[in-house]
């Protein structure tokens, strides 16, 4: 642990590979973000920065998910199909994913 800074010297190894995983998924997410929206288009999530109160990050990942999985299916007009391609998914995955999070799309 010599080479982490004295204020994360502290933090456990389970903290360690949780805070990795958040930071591997943002760089994710904003190197995929502009890719899925357009230069031009408002961000996909309502969170930019992490706020100084923290936030639920199982229940943000969850939220993101479901929006675009809904965004996805309106565009299809419900094709379960082209919606999975569109999130470039396998078919069972997304209809897993639909009954899990119990979404409907009319």
């Amino acid at each position: 642990m010599d080479d982490l800074p004295p204020d994360l010297e502290s933090i456990s190894v389970d903290d360690q590979d949780s805070a990795s995983m958040a930071s591997r998924m943002r760089e994710r997410a904003e190197d995929v973000e502009p890719r899925l929206r357009g230069a031009d288009a408002a961000p996909i999530s309502g969170v930019r920065t992490l706020p100084d109160e923290g936030i639920d990050l199982r229940a943000a990942v969850e939220e993101f998910e479901s929006n675009l999985i809904r965004q996805a299916l309106e565009k299809t007009g419900g094709n379960k199909n082209k919606a999975a391609q569109l999130l470039k998914l396998n078919r069972t995955t997304l209809v897993e994913m639909v009954k899990r999070k119990r979404l409907h799309v009319a």
